[in-house]
């Protein structure tokens, strides 16, 4: 799941995956700047809910076993 900024390939954004290791977090806070993260948790596998919550310039990423109680892994501003 990601949210960006703009099409473009330098563009900022923040992305959180699920994959057989665990969820993953990472960001660009800035047009071409670094990617930065991953935060992660590892041993943690689908399925899971994910999901990217924007509040002003800061998006948190946060991942759920229920969908009801959440853990947040990481924000970006």
């Amino acid at each position: 799941l990601m949210v960006r900024a703009s099409d473009d390939p330098a563009a900022p954004y923040a992305a959180v995956a699920v994959s057989r290791l665990g969820v993953h977090f990472q960001y660009r806070a800035a047009a071409g700047a670094a990617t930065l993260g991953p935060d992660d948790v590892l041993g943690v596998g689908a399925p899971l809910w994910i999901r990217l919550e924007r509040s002003g310039a800061t998006v948190t990423a946060s991942w759920s076993a229920s969908g009801t109680d959440w853990t947040v892994l990481g924000s970006a501003s």
